[in-house]
């Protein structure tokens, strides 16, 4: 998307994409800064984007999603998640909602969504299911809303928005850092990921959650919370800063972004894959993507100032957060057709200078698997 400068034209940041079923030439973004976007031919060498939104003063968009009972009818969730201005509050002003293509918008304002971080939502129909986090420099929550209050769900379109605080278990759930729906499930299955407590399953359109952490577990052989222990239970998920998900019919992704001694808090950690989505209850741990030596980073993993030793585990690091920035750069997808394809998108090259890394690159540039 060109920011139209006479001699400087630029990319705007995009912080959400949505594409409508089999419309490839159609496409949506959301931006930092500049509010919703859209192409009608995509697929050309040189695609022409319009702006949607710019008559509203707030234009920090989070997240895109359509209405999966009515995929004509496309929501926009109002946040700001940019690296350097992530945590304004201020730019959280609800939904955005249209039904002809982004000609016309009706504004969704609830005090219980004013001033809070949306990550993510799932729309079915009158169903609306809000996911929101503060930000985590953020001490102290918006007026009107308990501490506790990061899972929103209406059931009238969004008149009325009601906070959900705990699992069928009565465990309080925390900051969710992503909501999706199973495709075609009936009835509508959703997922969400709360950070330090792991993924949650509804079966009812998010009235009610079951915890799913069944094989959410290491086998790294890194003390990543350094107690003292390597691969125990329940590490991977208390460690969690961000959990990411992504979804078919047959099969759901999650990412677990966290700790990695001596490298930082917000890194790629574990990647696993449930089958069955609907029904399943364990998870497959799959190999984390990385690229051979010489592009990684050294890292002082057992923290005896000595980074990189051969002999230690993890101490090479060439996966997708060298830069530990996965709480705002980390990005998943399935592929359409292939469910059992998977991309995977960090924050930067661990190497691109004196010569460049393995792919040629000689700038800081993405990172994707």
């Amino acid at each position: 998307m060109q920011v139209n400068k006479p001699l400087d034209p630029v990319t705007g940041a995009v912080t959400a994409i949505a594409i409508p079923p089999g419309q490839a030439d159609t496409v949506y973004v959301g931006t930092v800064g500049g509010g919703v976007w859209k192409t009608e031919n995509a697929t050309s060498d040189t695609p022409k984007w319009r702006p949607l939104t710019d008559q509203f003063p707030f234009l920090a968009i989070s997240a895109l999603t359509f209405d999966v009972s009515n995929p004509n009818i496309l929501y926009a969730a109002t946040s700001s998640f940019s690296n350097f201005f992530e945590g304004d509050l201020a730019a959280s002003r609800g939904l955005l909602k249209t039904s002809d293509g982004g000609n016309t918008w009706t504004v969704i304002r609830n005090p219980k969504l004013e001033g809070r971080l949306i990550r993510a939502l799932v729309v079915s129909g009158q169903t609306i299911v809000v996911a929101t986090n503060l930000n985590d420099r953020e001490t102290a929550a918006p007026s009107g809303n308990g501490p506790d209050d990061y899972l929103f769900r209406s059931v009238d379109g969004g008149k009325t928005f009601t906070a959900i605080n705990t699992d069928t278990a009565g465990d309080p759930l925390g900051q969710v850092t992503d909501l999706i729906a199973i495709p075609n499930s009936s009835p509508l299955t959703l997922y969400m990921g709360v950070a330090k407590k792991g993924v949650y399953r509804s079966s009812d359109a998010g009235e009610h959650w079951d915890r799913m952490n069944g094989g959410l577990e290491f086998a790294d052989q890194i003390d990543n919370n350094q107690d003292g222990h390597t691969d125990e239970s329940g590490e991977v998920t208390a460690i969690s800063s961000r959990i990411k998900l992504a979804a078919t019919s047959s099969g759901v992704y999650a990412a677990v972004v966290g700790k990695y001694p001596g490298l930082g808090d917000n890194v790629l950690i574990g990647l696993f894959r449930m089958d069955n989505p609907t029904t399943g209850a364990m998870w497959t741990a799959l190999k984390l993507p990385a690229t051979p030596a010489p592009d990684g980073v050294a890292v002082d993993v057992n923290g005896n100032r000595t980074p990189g030793e051969s002999s230690v585990p993890g101490e090479f690091y060439a996966g997708v957060n060298p830069g530990s920035q996965g709480w705002i750069n980390f990005s998943m997808a399935v592929h359409p057709a292939n469910p059992y394809i998977l991309y995977v998108g960090g924050d930067r090259q661990a190497v691109w200078d004196h010569g460049g890394n393995l792919a040629g690159l000689t700038m800081i540039a993405g990172r994707i698997f």
